[in-house]
């Protein structure tokens, strides 16, 4: 079982380049009571995670893991005190 002290309330950013593997996570985080937000794009995870607040950052870096980095760093940056889950 998923459990990354997160209130079931508070909003997941997901980001997973692999669409199935994106869908699955999502699903199963949200039959846990988890609100996810998910998207494939590093630049669009990195430009939400300064618009909006989430509860942590998940990300996948099974097939891009360079092009995930810019997300962490920018989370690390933006929001020092954000739980970044690398899946």
């Amino acid at each position: 079982m998923i459990n990354i002290n997160v209130q079931s309330s508070q909003q997941l950013l997901l980001c997973d380049a692999e669409p199935d593997s994106r869908c699955r996570l999502t699903e199963k985080l949200n039959s846990f009571g988890y609100t996810v937000l998910a998207t494939g794009n590093p630049q669009i995870a990195s430009g939400l995670l300064q618009e909006r607040s989430f509860s942590a950052l998940l990300v996948c870096l099974d097939k891009m893991r360079l092009a995930m980095v810019p997300v962490i760093i920018d989370a690390r940056r933006c929001k020092p005190d954000l739980p970044i889950v690398v899946i």
